[in-house]
């Protein structure tokens, strides 16, 4: 099936093309799927072939960026899933409670570049490769693990894993782009092995953008990797194997280029890196840099909030392993508004093992914490991360069910302290 729009921007001057509209053409060739949207429609004097209620017609030439206000859908588009059985596979150390949506094991090259999935590239077809150079689709985002061929087969469970600088670098040869990650198993593909994939990374520059070092996740499910293994010492000497590199790169590029997860230094027990460290933060959505753009943001803040008006206690929800960050910029933030503002840190029992992180909290564990309070908040702010689009928890309660059983009114918000300190503007101005 072609394309299909869902909606027409307002603010868009052209409203030829209406919701329920399918694209078939732009400028005589075929829109096979949004990839083909994308790509066709950055160019300008573009005639748009559509069918409306089964009736195919044309545009006029159309100049601009119209088709920037239009939002798309592909009701034939299938996720194509992963073909690997990785040692450390998030999706198969889940809960059997957890959302459905969450146990699609995507390793799919369109949702890398459309959302920034990362992917293995062990299943892409010979014409998908093909199709990937040609349009130098960029950026996508690709999960290396190891460059060490034996290494990466033993890790993805797939001896076809080998091969993966022969991939990089068809597509460094073709003009695309890339971000790239290392998840870390402990004995396996630290230290040495670690070593050389980043200096095989690095001198792919400048298709490869970034090298994401991060730690793998691990849960009460998993039977594969030893928890005991990811020690302090262990995160501090990765952590110096990625200083070096990043220094050596400054020095040859003027990029640091490899930057290790905030979980990296929490687990290290070293301080985060300065603002600069990050440059434009490239991995911030891998969870990196997170915790100091949150600093930032606080410090940047805090000299312009003044007292509020709110009688209530807020309860701000949080994981164990952002707490620490938390707490100073938090006690500074109540100083200065008066408000009654608590944290409450959140023990994520839902998946046990290591998960600490503020976007992985179930409503369960949620639960759990509001009933060892010895008061009950009149708002509990949750981080917006740790919801879905359809305000759902990673245990699939909602929102709505949370406030529910706890009586109490639950807001999200965004992960900085200026959206925490908005929010309390907005309640102080309802009081």
């Amino acid at each position: 099936m072609p394309v299909r729009i869902l909606a027409v921007s307002e603010s868009s001057s052209h409203r030829i093309l209406l919701p329920g509209d399918e694209i078939l053409a732009i400028g005589g060739q075929a829109v096979d799927d949004i990839i083909d949207f994308k790509f066709m429609s950055a160019e300008n004097d573009q005639v748009i072939t559509y069918k409306r209620n089964g009736v195919t017609a044309k545009t006029e030439p159309l100049a601009g960026d119209y088709l920037f206000g239009l939002t798309v859908d592909d009701p034939s588009f299938k996720v194509k899933t992963c073909a690997n059985r990785c040692l450390f596979c998030f999706v198969e150390q889940l809960p059997p409670d957890v959302r459905k949506t969450l146990r699609i094991r995507d390793d799919d090259y369109r949702l890398s570049f459309l959302a920034g999935n990362y992917i293995t590239t062990t299943n892409l077809s010979k014409n998908e490769l093909e199709r990937i150079k040609k349009l130098r689709l960029s950026p996508l985002y690709i999960s290396v693990q190891a460059t060490d061929p034996a290494v990466r087969g033993r890790l993805m469970g797939n001896s076809a894993a080998g091969n993966i600088m022969a991939v990089l670098k068809e597509f460094t040869s073709s003009g695309v782009k890339m971000h790239t990650q290392l998840v870390l198993c402990p004995q396996i593909n630290d230290g040495e092995i670690l070593k050389r994939s980043l200096d095989d990374l690095s001198n792919l520059i400048p298709a490869v953008l970034s090298i994401a070092v991060v730690p793998a996740g691990t849960t009460a499910y998993q039977k594969n990797v030893d928890d005991a293994l990811f020690t302090a010492a262990w995160a501090k000497d990765q952590l110096a194997i990625v200083r070096e590199r990043y220094e050596k790169n400054k020095h040859l590029y003027g990029n640091g280029l490899v930057y290790a997860s905030d979980e990296m230094y929490s687990l290290s027990g070293l301080e985060i890196p300065d603002n600069a460290h990050y440059e434009d933060y490239p991995q911030y959505e891998n969870g990196i840099g997170i915790i100091r753009s949150f600093n930032e943001d606080a410090e940047s803040i805090l000299p312009q909030t003044g007292k509020l008006l709110y009688n209530g206690i807020v309860g701000l929800v949080c994981g164990r392993l952002p707490l620490p960050y938390l707490k100073d910029y938090i006690n500074c933030l109540v100083a200065a508004t008066g408000i009654d503002l608590r944290l409450i840190p959140v023990d994520n029992n839902f998946f046990g093992g290591r998960v600490s992180v503020s976007g992985l909290l179930s409503g369960r564990d949620v639960l759990a914490a509001l009933s060892e309070l010895p008061y009950t908040p009149d708002i509990l702010v949750l981080p917006a991360h740790a919801v879905n689009h359809e305000a759902r928890l990673i245990d699939d309660i909602t929102l709505a069910e949370l406030s529910q059983k706890t009586g109490v009114k639950i807001r999200t918000v965004e992960p900085l302290l200026s959206s925490l300190y908005d929010f309390l503007c907005e309640v102080s101005a309802g009081a």
